[in-house]
């Protein structure tokens, strides 16, 4: 079979739709259900409403940021968390298939799939709470266009160029969320929170000493800080890379059988 044929990844992936139908609602209706206590705020606040809403607004869209950055570091240990069993893995794997276009179908659900249909809930949530607003009090305010706002003012008090914030990006999303996924595939059975679990000991006890040594290499081959930020976005890039190919390894050789709590 060829490793990769468009036709067939399309097909794929809507079978991948199909299947992780339930998660996609759930992303949903869970962002939808935000909804409940930005209608409360209203009935809690009485005439201090237009007065309190916005402050409440900022404070709900830097809590839908955590969320979101938190799902994007740690959804790659659940691309396969409904093959936990033999019934679920052999639907699987007789799908007629190559295996690079079942692990990518599955990376694009977890990375643009569940994450557009929470944001989906959430503008949802939020159309609800304006009407509900608007017919209760005659003034609404939406907290997607503060959430918008939040993050519009929030970039420029970074104060980074191009190169730190991709630097950033790789540290702070890229490469745990890499971490993730190599465990996601590692564990047979309750990977998302085995996977939370390791990484915690794991930066626990590295992180210090990894920083420390790459700051001392990084300074030493380049003294002045001029290419330091370059050579350490190259080298995570290369890791990064290493780590998806590792991922998909360990997931191209997982076997319908399998009593083990790791898939090797």
């Amino acid at each position: 079979m060829k490793n990769f044929q468009f036709n067939r990844f399309i097909n794929t992936l809507r079978w991948q739709l199909t299947e992780r139908r339930g998660y996609l609602t759930f992303a949903a209706a869970g962002f939808i259900a935000i909804a409940i206590p930005t209608l409360l705020v209203p009935l809690l606040t009485g005439a201090f409403f237009r007065d309190t809403y916005p402050q409440y607004g900022e404070n709900l869209s830097t809590l839908m940021l955590i969320a979101y950055g938190w799902y994007m570091v740690t959804c790659g240990s659940l691309i396969v968390s409904e093959l936990g069993n033999k019934r679920n893995r052999i639907s699987a794997f007789m799908l007629p298939a190559s295996r690079l276009e079942k692990f990518v179908a599955r990376y694009l659900i977890l990375t643009i799939g569940l994450p557009l249909a929470a944001g989906i809930g959430y503008a949802a949530g939020d159309l609800l709470q304006m009407a509900a607003n608007q017919v209760v009090f005659g003034y609404c305010r939406s907290s997607v266009a503060i959430f918008v706002v939040t993050l519009h003012d929030m970039l420029p008090r970074l104060s980074l160029n191009f190169g730190d914030t991709l630097l950033a990006l790789e540290l702070m999303v890229w490469f745990p969320h890499s971490l993730f996924l190599i465990a996601g595939t590692l564990f047979r059975r309750h990977a998302w929170v085995l996977s939370n679990l390791l990484m915690f000991v794991l930066s626990t006890l590295l992180s210090t000493a990894v920083l420390w040594g790459a700051k001392t290499l990084f300074y030493s081959l380049a003294p002045d800080g001029i290419y330091s930020v370059g050579v350490i976005m190259m080298a995570l890039a290369a890791v990064i890379a290493f780590n998806y190919w590792v991922a998909y390894r360990i997931y191209s050789r997982m076997q319908a059988v399998n009593n083990k709590w790791f898939n090797l």
